[in-house]
């Protein structure tokens, strides 16, 4: 009994030091950043930024090619809801980069309010890494609806393979 109770008390001091290790490591990177944000968040919030500006113009260009095709792309948009995905894809992307830019200083963080920004990403990790999910199979759906839209409109020839002989 003795040796299962030594096993627990050990698995609990590793996983303390697993945390404080994490702890200190975010701390030190967000102090050392000087922009209050760990280089996984930057590198997240600029790729986010861009997709942001893709996927609007993903939106815009659909609108403008349901006018110049007319009824029968605004029949296929409706009917795989290329639009609705977008939209959603775009609202998340927005709610992520934002939950991003609360983690952020506005100004060089002290060492206090560094260890602070840590525990809050910490806490957060596991739910911007959900989100971050969600928006990966958003991103997949989105490029889906554009390949299949593509391949609907695309003539016949080019669908075909060219023949090595020729």
């Amino acid at each position: 009994m003795e040796a299962i109770i030594a096993l627990g008390v050990a698995g609990n001091v590793i996983q303390f030091l697993d945390f404080g290790q994490k702890l200190i490591s975010t701390t030190l990177e967000i102090y050392t950043a000087g922009s209050g944000a760990t280089f996984s968040n930057k590198e997240s919030e600029t790729l986010l930024k861009d997709f942001i500006e893709s996927i609007d113009t993903v939106s815009e260009n659909l609108l403008q090619y349901d006018t110049r095709l007319g009824e029968k792309l605004s029949q296929a948009t409706a009917q795989n809801g290329l639009q609705d995905i977008i939209d959603d894809c775009r609202n998340l992307a927005a709610e992520l980069l934002a939950r991003f830019e609360k983690l952020k200083s506005q100004r060089k963080p002290g060492r206090w309010q560094s260890t602070v920004k840590a525990v809050k990403f910490m806490w957060q990790d596991s739910e911007l890494v959900k989100l971050q999910e969600r928006l990966s199979k958003y991103q997949s759906q989105v490029a889906w609806h554009i390949l299949l839209s593509l391949r609907d409109y695309c003539p016949p020839s080019c669908l075909r393979k060219p023949n090595a002989n020729q």
